[in-house]
C-alpha cells in the first residue's frame, strides 16, 4: 500500500516518517527479518534533512533498545501483534547492533545522492570513466562553455557558418541600440539546456541538437520580422486615418478630453508595444467622454465622433485584441532566436569540456537515468546495482521533479506489486525550488493518476511546535489568501481562449492546492499562547522611504524583546531578497555600536560569506598582484588590503603606520620570496599565507581554512591556473559560505527561501 501523508510545518512529519520506517523496519510477521534496513530506502531533499533523519532514526531505536522512553513504543506493540514490551525492546537492540556495524547500508540519502549511486553503476553506458567528477553548479560550467565557444571563432576564421550567425546576431543587437556584446545573451538562454521542461520539449520533438538548421532558422526569422512589420504597418495606418479625420475637422488631439486621442500619434510612429488606456478603451459610443459639456470645441468633436472618429477608436481596440498577440508571439520569439540558434553549439561545447574533464552535471543526472530506466525492467536496475529495495519513502515530495518522479515511480510500483508498503510526504505551500525544477503539481495531482488504486491520503492536522496564537494567524491567513488568489485568477481565465474544461481544471485548483492548510491543536497545557503582530507601514512614494521606517521599527522591535529577556539566538529576522539582508545587517550593526552594553552578535548569510573576511580578501588581492607583478595599481590594491586587515587585528588602538602599508618586494635575503619562480594555486595561496599569517585577524582564521579547503578542491578538479582561479572567484567563488553550528546565541537574518 502507498500511504501519502501530507504533513504543514510542525505537525510531526519527522516524527510520523521515523515511527514509519520503524514499523517497515521491525517487520509484521512476528521474526526478525535480515538486514531489513538493507531493504528500505528513505529519500529526502537536502543533506540537512537527511542527517536529521538519520539522527532521529538511530535516537528512537536506541531509547527502545536502552529501556528509555519512546513515543513509538505502543505502536511497535500493535504492529507486532500485541507483542510485549521486553520483545520490542530486545528486537531493537538486535536490530540496533546490526545497523551500526552495517552503517553503510543504513539507507537515508538525499534524491540526487541515491541517482548518483544508482548511475554509477551504468557508467559503461553513459561513457564515463568510473572515477567520473559530480559537477553541482551549472553557472561556470555554461560560462566556460560560452567563452570557449567564442575563443574557437578566432581558430575557425569568418568563413564558418557560426561566426556568420553571431556576426548577424550583433548586427542586430546594435540596430535595436543594445550592446553587441553577445555573451550575457548566450549564458542567459543557455541555462535552459538544463531546464527540465526544455529537456521534455527536445525529447518530445527528437531533436537531440536543438535548432542545428540554421538557413530554415534564417527564413523562419525573416517570417518573424514579416509579421511585426505587418501589425506595425497596420497600425501605423490607423494612427493616420484618425488624424486625418481629427484635421479634417480643424482639431488636435490635445483637444479632447485629457488628450485622449494623442494615441493616434504614437500609432502612426509605430509605437504598439503599449496598450491603449482605460480612458481610450471607454470612448466608443460615449460622447460625453469625449469633451466637457461646456467645451468651445464641442461642435467640431461631435462632427468629427459621427465622421467615423467613433468607428476609427473601434478598430484600434479591436486591433490590440486580435492583432497584438502575432505581434508579441513575434517579438518574444525574435528576442531570442539567434541565442536559440546556437544552444546546440553550446550544448556540444558542454559535453566535449565535460568529457575532456571526466565530469557529469549533477543536473544532467535524472535525465541520464530517465534514458537507462526507461523501458527497463526494475529487476534488471537492481541486478546492475547489486541490491534490492522492498520499501521506499520519499520526504519533501513537493520539491520532487517530474524527472525524478519519472525515475522513481516504475521502482515504486514494483515495490507496491510485490506486496510491500511504501510511503511518501509532503506540503505543496512549501513548494520552495521550482528554480530546480520542483514540480508541486506531482502531490497534488499526479500520483492519484499514476496509482488510482492502493493509495491512502493521511493529513497530519496538529501542530505540535506552535503556540495557539500563531496556528489561529496561519489558519486565518491560509485561509483568506487562497480565496482572494483564486478569485483573481478566475478573473483572468474569464478573458483567456483556454478550452472550457482547462478552464474547469484550474478554475478551483489554488483553493485545492491548500485545502489540507488548517491545523489544529494537541491537548496540551501551555505556558503562553504565543504572539503574533503585524505592522502595516504607511504607502510611501519612494521605496527607500517605507524601508527606512521599517528599519527603525526593527531596532524597536529588537530593543523590546531584549527588554522582555530573549537571548540573542531566540531572535531571527527573515527578508525576501538579500538586499534586504544587507540592509537589516548594516542596521543592526549601527544598533549594536550605539548599544554596546547589549552585546549584540548576528549571524547572517553574507557574514558567513569567505569574502566578508578582510583576511581572505586580501590573500585574492596578493593573488592578483603574484599574477601580474608588473601592475602598480594590484600591489597598490594589496597594500590597501593589508592596511585593512591589520587595522581590524589592531582594533581602535590602531597604529597608524599601518595604513597605507604596501606588501614587501622580494629580495635575496627574504625566506619566503612571493614572486620567485612558478608555484601552484596552493602553493601560492600558502606562501601568502605564511608570509602573512600573523596579521591575520584571529576571528577569521576559520575563514582562512576554509578558503585553503576550497582552494585543495578547486585545484583538484580545475587545475592550478591562477588567472583561471581569478575569474572563476570574481564570478562565482566569492559566494562560498563557511558552516557554523546552529547552536550559536546571535541573532540570524537571513533571506526567507533559507529559513
Amino acid at each position: 500500500m502507498l500511504t501519502v501523508y501530507r504533513a504543514s510545518a510542525g505537525a510531526g512529519k519527522t516524527h510520523t516518517l521515523t515511527g514509519e520506517y520503524l514499523k517497515m523496519l521491525f517487520g509484521s510477521d512476528g521474526r526478525e527479518g535480515e538486514a531489513t534496513y538493507r531493504h528500505i530506502l528513505a529519500v529526502t531533499f537536502t543533506n540537512k534533512a537527511t542527517a536529521e533523519m538519520k539522527d532521529r532514526i538511530i535516537r528512537d531505536l536506541y531509547a527502545l533498545a536502552s529501556g528509555g522512553r519512546s513515543g513509538h513504543l505502543e505502536m511497535l506493540r500493535a504492529h507486532l501483534g500485541g507483542a510485549t514490551e521486553a520483545d520490542v525492546r530486545a528486537r531493537a537492540r538486535t536490530l540496533l547492533v546490526r545497523m551500526l556495524h552495517d552503517y553503510a547500508a543504513f539507507n537515508v540519502s538525499t534524491i540526487d545522492h541515491f541517482f548518483q549511486q544508482t548511475l554509477r553503476a551504468f557508467v559503461r553506458e553513459i561513457g564515463l570513466q568510473g572515477n567520473y567528477l559530480v559537477e553541482l553548479d551549472a553557472g561556470p560550467v555554461l560560462d566556460e562553455a560560452v567563452d570557449s565557444l567564442l575563443a574557437g571563432l578566432d581558430r575557425e576564421g569568418s568563413d564558418s557558418e557560426l561566426f556568420r550567425w553571431l556576426l548577424r546576431f550583433s548586427e542586430q543587437k546594435v540596430e535595436q541600440g543594445e550592446t553587441w556584446v553577445l555573451s550575457q545573451d548566450m549564458k542567459k538562454l543557455g541555462g535552459q539546456l538544463f531546464n527540465e521542461q526544455y529537456k521534455a520539449l527536445r525529447d518530445e520533438s527528437g531533436d537531440d541538437e536543438p535548432s542545428a538548421d540554421r538557413k530554415k532558422m534564417a527564413a523562419y526569422s525573416d517570417m518573424l520580422y514579416a509579421t511585426m512589420n505587418a501589425v506595425k504597418g497596420e497600425a501605423r495606418e490607423l494612427g493616420k486615418r484618425g488624424l486625418a479625420i481629427i484635421q479634417k475637422h480643424g482639431l488636435e488631439p490635445k483637444d479632447f478630453m485629457r488628450g485622449c486621442l494623442d494615441f493616434f500619434n504614437k500609432l502612426t510612429k509605430g509605437e504598439v508595444e503599449k496598450e491603449p488606456s482605460d480612458t481610450f478603451c471607454g470612448l466608443p459610443d460615449n460622447p460625453d467622454k469625449w469633451c466637457a459639456q461646456k467645451s468651445k470645441l464641442r461642435g467640431e468633436i461631435m462632427a468629427a465622433y459621427a465622421d467615423g472618429l467613433n468607428e476609427c477608436v473601434k478598430e484600434v481596440i479591436r486591433f490590440y485584441d486580435t492583432r497584438m498577440r502575432d505581434y508579441l508571439t513575434a517579438q518574444s520569439i525574435a528576442k531570442n532566436f539567434y541565442t536559440l540558434g546556437i544552444l546546440g553549439d553550446i550544448a556540444r561545447e558542454i559535453r566535449r569540456l565535460s568529457d575532456e574533464k571526466n565530469r557529469m552535471l549533477i543536473a544532467d543526472t535524472a535525465e541520464l537515468l530517465t534514458r537507462i530506466i526507461d523501458g527497463s525492467d526494475v529487476p534488471f536496475i537492481y541486478e546492475k546495482t547489486g541490491t534490492r529495495i522492498h520499501h521506499y519513502l520519499i520526504d519533501e515530495f513537493q520539491d520532487t521533479s517530474a524527472m525524478q518522479w519519472r525515475n522513481f515511480r516504475p521502482l515504486v510500483a514494483d515495490s507496491l506489486a510485490a506486496g510491500h508498503d511504501d510511503l511518501i510526504v509532503g506540503d505543496v505551500k512549501q513548494s520552495i525550488y521550482r528554480f530546480r525544477n520542483s514540480d508541486w503539481t506531482l502531490l497534488d495531482e499526479r500520483i492519484s493518476l499514476d496509482f488510482p488504486t492502493g493509495v491512502t491520503e493521511r493529513t497530519l492536522a496538529e501542530n505540535w511546535r506552535s503556540r495557539s496564537h500563531v496556528v489561529e494567524f496561519n489558519n486565518a491567513l491560509f485561509t483568506f489568501f487562497p480565496e482572494r488568489l483564486q478569485e483573481r485568477y478566475n478573473e483572468g481565465l474569464e478573458q483567456s481562449t483556454l478550452p472550457p474544461e482547462r478552464c474547469a481544471l484550474y478554475g478551483g485548483r489554488i483553493l485545492r492546492a491548500y485545502a489540507h492548510s488548517r491545523q489544529a491543536l494537541p491537548e496540551r497545557p501551555e505556558a503562553n499562547a504565543g504572539h503574533v503582530r503585524v505592522e502595516l507601514l504607511a504607502a510611501q512614494e519612494a521605496e527607500e522611504k517605507w524601508k527606512e521606517l521599517a528599519m527603525v521599527r526593527l531596532t524597536d522591535v529588537v530593543g523590546e524583546l531584549r527588554r522582555h529577556g530573549r537571548s540573542w539566538g531566540d531572535i531571527a529576522v527573515l527578508t525576501r531578497t538579500r538586499a534586504e539582508a544587507a540592509l537589516v545587517t548594516d542596521t543592526l550593526l549601527a544598533y549594536g555600536r550605539e548599544h554596546p552594553e547589549s552585546g549584540l552578535r548576528i549571524l547572517s548569510d553574507d557574514g558567513l560569506q569567505l569574502d566578508s573576511a578582510s583576511a581572505v580578501r586580501f590573500i585574492v588581492g596578493m593573488l592578483r598582484y603574484m599574477n601580474r607583478p608588473d601592475d602598480d595599481t594590484l600591489r597598490t590594491s594589496a597594500g590597501l588590503l593589508l592596511s585593512a586587515m591589520r587595522i581590524k587585528r589592531a582594533g581602535d588602538g590602531a597604529d597608524p603606520s599601518l595604513i597605507c602599508a604596501l606588501p614587501e618586494s622580494d629580495d635575496a635575503e627574504s625566506d619566503e620570496p612571493l614572486l620567485a619562480g612558478h608555484r601552484s594555486l596552493y602553493e601560492a595561496v600558502e606562501a601568502v599565507c605564511r608570509r602573512f599569517g600573523s596579521d591575520f585577524p584571529e576571528d577569521e582564521l576559520i575563514f582562512v581554512q576554509s578558503f585553503l579547503d576550497l582552494i585543495a578542491d578547486y585545484a583538484e578538479r580545475e587545475g592550478s591556473d591562477i588567472d583561471r582561479f581569478l575569474s572563476w572567484w570574481k564570478e562565482t567563488g566569492y559566494k562560498t559560505q563557511i558552516t557554523m553550528p546552529e547552536s550559536q546565541d546571535a541573532l540570524h537574518i537571513m533571506t526567507i527561501h533559507k529559513a
